[in-house]
């Protein structure tokens, strides 16, 4: 399904499923600028750059799924890390639940690289 090095990684996204945090949703309400649904890594760059204390975090968010499938999904998605050292989200959501958010550790570049394998965003993982 996915080149070894690809294949690789998202396993280890898979081991390290239990290290995500429930990030905090945060509003922008002190400009003319709002955040645009389905544009995390838009958004977070924009309001980073204009407010350079904080910083961009980049990151997956897992889907479970319930385990009722054989597969779990991760979603490319960006957060920022605030002045206090927390996680916040600006990005809104059609979402009903929360899900929670694996930090990447790694470079923007590397980051980006994976855009060519993912499906509807998502990196996909067969567990069983």
């Amino acid at each position: 399904m996915y080149p070894a090095k690809i294949q690789e990684y998202v396993i280890g996204l898979f081991e390290r499923r239990n290290d995500g945090v429930f990030v905090q949703k945060a509003t922008i309400e002190e400009c003319e600028w709002t955040p645009e649904l389905n544009e995390c890594h838009n958004n977070v760059d924009f309001w980073c750059k204009a407010h350079p204390e904080y910083k961009p975090v980049r990151g997956w968010l897992f889907f479970a799924l319930g385990y009722e499938d054989e597969h779990v999904l991760f979603l490319l998605h960006s957060v920022m890390l605030t002045p206090e050292n927390s996680f916040v989200d600006i990005t809104p959501t059609r979402a009903v639940d929360s899900y929670p958010f694996i930090v990447a550790d790694e470079s923007d570049d590397e980051f980006f690289a994976k855009d060519k394998y993912l499906n509807k965003g998502n990196l996909v993982h067969v567990y069983k």
